[in-house]
C-alpha cells in the first residue's frame, strides 16, 4: 500500500495516497515510514493536528528520527505554536545538524 500511495501522489491523486497510507498502517502499526509519509501528507493538507499526532507516534517508535521533529515544528509553526516549533527545530538540528 505504502508504495502505491508514492504512485498516487506522484500522480496528483492525494486523497487515494492517505488511504493506501491508512490501509499500510492498519496492515503493519509499527511502519514508521508510513506514519512519517502519512504525516507529510496530512500537513500538505492542512491537517496539523493529525499530523503532529503521527510525528508522535514515529518518534515513539524510532526517536531518532530529526527529520520528523522538523516536520513536527512545522506544524506547531503552523498553528502558531512558536514555543513548540522553535523546541521541535532545536532537537531536530540536534539529531541532524543538515
Amino acid at each position: 500500500y505504502r508504495f502505491r500511495a508514492y504512485a498516487y501522489l506522484e500522480l496528483g491523486d492525494r486523497v487515494s495516497a492517505l488511504n493506501d497510507l491508512d490501509h499500510a498502517i492498519r496492515l503493519k502499526p509499527d511502519d514508521v515510514q508510513a506514519y512519517a509519509d502519512r504525516a507529510a501528507e496530512l500537513f500538505a493538507q492542512k491537517a496539523f493536528d493529525q499530523a503532529v499526532a503521527d510525528c508522535d507516534t514515529v518518534l515513539k517508535l524510532d526517536p531518532g528520527r530529526a527529520p520528523v521533529y522538523g516536520l513536527r515544528g512545522r506544524c506547531h509553526a503552523e498553528r502558531g505554536d512558536t514555543e513548540g516549533a522553535l523546541r521541535d527545530y532545536a532537537r531536530a538540528v540536534a539529531g541532524d545538524p543538515e
